[in-house]
């Protein structure tokens, strides 16, 4: 039986990688880091619904959504750049990326944490009924 020392390493990248629709619920907004490098970023959730015994709301699963450029690169000239950073609160967007955790502690010594995708991929997701309302956006948790 033959090894491949990279399929190993193949099988854990796909491991935290996710492809999900979310509803925008903070307008996207691109920037350059100080060395000149674009980004895009933005808060983004989807609806877990209602518990079926309850019939309350779930709480939504928000997301902190980035995109990185390459040095040099124009926002408005990367498609998955240009997306996220116009995405406007209320749209639903497509992300293919990597799942992350970000943690810090606040001037009070609170631990906080945020689970990030850091996409690969963003672009307005697709809907059925093009006629379709916006859906509301839930409030973000503090």
């Amino acid at each position: 039986m033959s090894t491949n020392p990279t399929n190993g390493d193949a099988k854990k990248q796909r491991r935290n990688f996710v492809n999900i629709t979310l509803q925008v619920g903070k307008d996207g907004e691109g920037k350059y880091s100080q060395s000149g490098k674009p980004f895009a970023q933005a808060r983004a959730f989807f609806s877990q619904g209602k518990d079926k015994s309850t019939n309350e709301f779930l709480p939504s699963i928000w997301f902190k959504v980035m995109v990185f450029g390459k040095d040099g690169e124009d926002i408005a000239d990367n498609p998955s750049l240009n997306a996220l950073s116009n995405a406007p609160k209320g749209d639903k967007i497509e992300v293919h990326g990597r799942l992350g955790l970000e943690e810090w502690t606040t001037n009070e010594g609170e631990k906080r944490s945020t689970m990030v995708i850091y996409a690969t991929e963003v672009k307005p997701a697709e809907t059925s009924d093009e006629g379709e309302a916006k859906a509301e956006s839930e409030p973000e948790p503090a």
